[in-house]
């Protein structure tokens, strides 16, 4: 593997990885509007007041949970913990291409790993929406309305 392939690989990790973000902020959205009642534009007047890192960082959703507040938790966790993965892989796909030529073996390695790893998280978060794109708590929301 030549190092035009292996960044090609890596931005491609990064890609996936971009993708799983997607999704587990989606999961968060999905708890907060079951725990909201399903109002859209009161979800929107949520983010109002807020700035560009807090909207990212998601943690003023903590305030207006009240009912799936492990659920939130452990989705603000994994997001946490898959954005901190995200940036040491980054750096280490950055620092591996400058040295590409003395390490390649041990870069390729890497990239194959990491290219596996970020598939597979995006294909969990993905398996976490049903065929209509609603995840558990979506469902639950809607029996609720329905009833």
């Amino acid at each position: 593997m030549d190092s035009k392939l292996f960044i090609t690989l890596g931005l491609f990790a990064i890609l996936i990885d971009f993708v799983s973000c997607f999704f587990i902020r989606q999961v968060i959205w999905s708890i907060v509007w079951c725990d909201k009642g399903g109002k859209y534009n009161k979800l929107m007047k949520l983010k109002q007041g807020q700035n560009i890192f807090s909207r990212l960082n998601m943690q003023y959703l903590q305030n207006f949970i009240h009912q799936n507040i492990r659920q939130f938790h452990f989705w603000i966790n994994v997001k946490r913990l898959h954005f901190a993965i995200m940036i040491i892989n980054i750096f280490a796909i950055l620092g591996f291409t400058f040295f590409y030529r003395s390490i390649s073996k041990i870069a390729n390695i890497y990239c194959m790993g990491y290219l596996i790893l970020s598939f597979l998280t995006a294909t969990v978060c993905a398996f976490q929406f049903d065929t209509n794109k609603n995840t558990k708590y979506d469902r639950k929301r809607i029996s609720r309305k329905k009833k």
